[in-house]
């Protein structure tokens, strides 16, 4: 089975890689998340989610850009996750 992608859409947007569903990346459902900086630049930063489609209900992954080279929507769809995200960040620091 593949791993399920999702494509960023202007907007705020993002496409399922398996059921091509066009959801809210508010509605996608985020269960962990990174975030990297290159080794050699650190203005290449990005962020990678473990998320699952609210349309087919597979797991998969996102990885969104973020800092100064980061697309606008990349940001857009940041900001529409801002709340998973946020709530994600804070269940971390507090532990299980």
């Amino acid at each position: 089975m593949a791993i399920v992608t999702f494509a960023v859409l202007p907007r705020g947007k993002l496409r399922c890689s398996e059921c091509a569903a066009v959801v809210n990346a508010a509605d996608v459902q985020v269960t962990s998340m990174s975030r990297e900086e290159g080794e050699t630049n650190p203005d290449d930063e990005s962020a990678t989610f473990s998320t699952t489609c609210p349309s087919c209900s597979r797991a998969g992954v996102l990885t969104l850009g973020y800092g100064p080279a980061a697309s606008e929507e990349d940001l857009d769809a940041l900001s529409a996750l801002g709340e998973s995200a946020q709530a994600l960040r804070a269940k971390a620091r507090r532990g299980p």
